[in-house]
This record gives C-alpha cells, sequence and structure tokens, in this order.
C-alpha cells in the first residue's frame, strides 16, 4: 500500500506538466518511499548540456555550500563517479554502481571522500534519465553499509523510468507559476553584470537557499560576487529598456528581471544593472502533492487534481475519461477528504496550499 501511494505520487508530479526542477524535491521524497532509501540526490543540465542544478534531501547546508563552491574543481570529472559521470550516456541506465567494480568506482570518487563519507552513505543505486539522446538527470540513492540495493530495486526503478523521462521532455511555459517572497528582492550590479555593488538581505537569502550551480553563488549568504546570469541580463538589455529571464531551481524557479539605474560618480552619470529577483513555485506541483497525500484512489486523485487546478465539472468526463454517475460517487469521497462540499470550494484549495508554502518560505 505504500509504495503504491508513492507510485501514485510520481505518476501525478510528472504528469503536471511542471519540468524535472520543479518537482526535484518532492520526485525525491516519493523516491525514497518507493525504494526504502537513507537519502536521495539528483542533479540535471540544461538542453545544452550545462550544469543547471541539483538536490539533496538531507545534506546540512554546509555539505551543499561545499559542493557547490568547489563544483567545477572536485565533483565534475567526468572520469570519476560523480553526476557528470552518470550522465553520460553508457549502459545500463540503471544500476551502472552495482556490483564490485562499481563500488571500487564510487568508493574511490572525491564525492565519496568529501560528501558521502561525511553522511554515512555507503552503497550507491543510480539511474539515468534521458532526453534526445542525452543524459539529462542523473539520480542517485543511498543506503548505509550494512544495507545494500539489489536487482529488484533496479527493476522498480527501470519501471518508473519513462514517467521521468517524460517529466525531463516538459517544457514548463505553460503552467501556473506564482510568486512566493513576501517582499521585493534585489540587488545592483555593475553595466556589465560582473561587479556586485549592493544586495538586500531578502535577495541573499534567496539565491543562497536556491543552491545554484556555476552562478558564483554560494549556499551560504553572503553573497559576495555577482551571479552568473547577471551578465545574460546585462547582454539582454544591450538591445531592451527591459530584460526578464527564469533561472530553474530545485522545487521551482528564480524571475529574474532587469532594468537599467543611473548613478552620479564624480559629477558625470553612469550606468549600472538593478535586479529584482522571485522565488516562484509551480502551483499544479503543490495540487499534486496535496493530492497524493489524500485517502482515494488513484482515479479519485486525478478528478481531484482536475478540479482544484480550476478544470470545470462539465469538462471532467472526457478529460478523466469517467461517466456522470461514476463522477457524482466519486466526488462524495473527494469533497469528504478535501473538507468541500461542492465542486467550486475545491478550486479554492490551490491559493490556500500557495498560502502555506508561503508562510514555509518566510519560516525559513
Amino acid at each position: 500500500m505504500f509504495k503504491r501511494r508513492a507510485l501514485e505520487r510520481i505518476r501525478l508530479l510528472c504528469g503536471c506538466g511542471a519540468g524535472m526542477e520543479a518537482i526535484a524535491p518532492a520526485l525525491c521524497e516519493a523516491l525514497h518511499d518507493l525504494i526504502d532509501t537513507e537519502a536521495n540526490a539528483v542533479f540535471w543540465v540544461d538542453e545544452n548540456g550545462v550544469p543547471s542544478g541539483y538536490h539533496h534531501d538531507n545534506a546540512p547546508a554546509e555539505l551543499k555550500d561545499f559542493y557547490v563552491c568547489n563544483f567545477e574543481a572536485l565533483f565534475a570529472d567526468p572520469t570519476q563517479f560523480s553526476m557528470i559521470a552518470l550522465l553520460k550516456t553508457m549502459e545500463p541506465s540503471v544500476g551502472r554502481v552495482l556490483g564490485d567494480a562499481g563500488m571500487k568506482w564510487v568508493l574511490e570518487s572525491n564525492v565519496h571522500k568529501y560528501l558521502c563519507a561525511p553522511l554515512g552513505h555507503y552503497h550507491a543505486l543510480d539511474m539515468r534519465i534521458d532526453h534526445e539522446g542525452r543524459g539529462r538527470a542523473a539520480f542517485c540513492f543511498w543506503r548505509g553499509e550494512s544495507d545494500p540495493y539489489t536487482p529488484d530495486d533496479v527493476t522498480i526503478l527501470q519501471e518508473v523510468q519513462p514517467l521521468l523521462q517524460s517529466a525531463v521532455a516538459q517544457v514548463p511555459h505553460m503552467v501556473r507559476w506564482r510568486g512566493l517572497s513576501s517582499r521585493t528582492a534585489h540587488f545592483i550590479t555593475d553595466a556589465a553584470g560582473r561587479e556586485l555593488r549592493s544586495i538586500d538581505a531578502e535577495a541573499d537569502r534567496t539565491l543562497a537557499a536556491s543552491h545554484l550551480l556555476s552562478q558564483n553563488v554560494a549556499a551560504q549568504p553572503p553573497l559576495r560576487e555577482a551571479p552568473g546570469f547577471a551578465a545574460q541580463l546585462s547582454a539582454m538589455l544591450a538591445t531592451q529598456e527591459q530584460a526578464e529571464m527564469s533561472v530553474a531551481v530545485a522545487g521551482g524557479r528564480l524571475l529574474a528581471r532587469a532594468t537599467w539605474s543611473r548613478i552620479i560618480s564624480a559629477g558625470e552619470a553612469a550606468s549600472q544593472m538593478l535586479v529584482t529577483i522571485d522565488r516562484q513555485v509551480c502551483t499544479p506541483v503543490l495540487v499534486a502533492n496535496y493530492v497524493a497525500a489524500l485517502p482515494l484512489t488513484f482515479l479519485q486523485k486525478r478528478i481531484a487534481l482536475f478540479a482544484i487546478l480550476g478544470g470545470e465539472r462539465s469538462a471532467c468526463e472526457v478529460e478523466i475519461g469517467v461517466g456522470s454517475e461514476a463522477l457524482k460517487k466519486h466526488l462524495r469521497t473527494i469533497f469528504e477528504c478535501a473538507g468541500a462540499s461542492q465542486w467550486s470550494e475545491l478550486a479554492l484549495i490551490e491559493g490556500e496550499l500557495l498560502e502555506q508554502e508561503r508562510v514555509a518560505l518566510k519560516a525559513a
């Protein structure tokens, strides 16, 4: 029963259209329950193969900071065991590190020396997610020395692999994104976006908590260098008055907006760049997590997800493939579990979940 619910959660998350980054933390939780791990990590690259982000579900802040700050120097060697190495399109795509040779590869790596050993990680199981002929995401699952992985664990991951591939293939532009920041976070750079001149506390905290790779952003404030994406915003401002871009992070994205700001220096006007950032979440992911935890059948969870995200009751029969009388019966159960009395009340849950997420982020 427990593993079935984990699989249903994975199906809901991978089907919500948000892409891999937005579902990464929730996906690690579900996979943890599916194959009983002590810790999970996921790493992904963009469509050009550039490292874009990672998530480790229980590493302390200082180890995440060490990983971010030393990624290129210690953890990007494609010949050593690393997330970069696991992204290479070699077979098998699940369980490459099982067996004596795989274990030796892991134990001799910087990943094990600096990250795994301090956390008590020993046995590893890996899974690569491909899209358009290249590795786009790599998962690594960890257990202690007395609890090795088995071929049965490999089989389970092979069964969910197609679901994860569908998530990687999604282009998350048509889903709903909502801001979480309680106030405007900003920083100022020189005109080229290279020199950090000032940053407020909200932006400092938001950037540090986003665990950005290859962006000159440490996982613990204070930030001392301009984030790498600032130079991209500056280049965009060369041809437009305002620039906007999104930066994928585990669990959502950062929306960055840039404009020119004028200052007077030595009696002359000079340009600098003002960048505001907002941590955003994909609300279908919040709803999928909520629905997955309800004591409903998978069909009822799909109906609840459709309704909470604002779908019309009249369209549900066609969208979900359920008859009118059956829908009435399912809705009685859904209303009871969700604390609602009618279809329109289900749509209010999305806003409630978003507010809960804002409160949690503020308290973190």
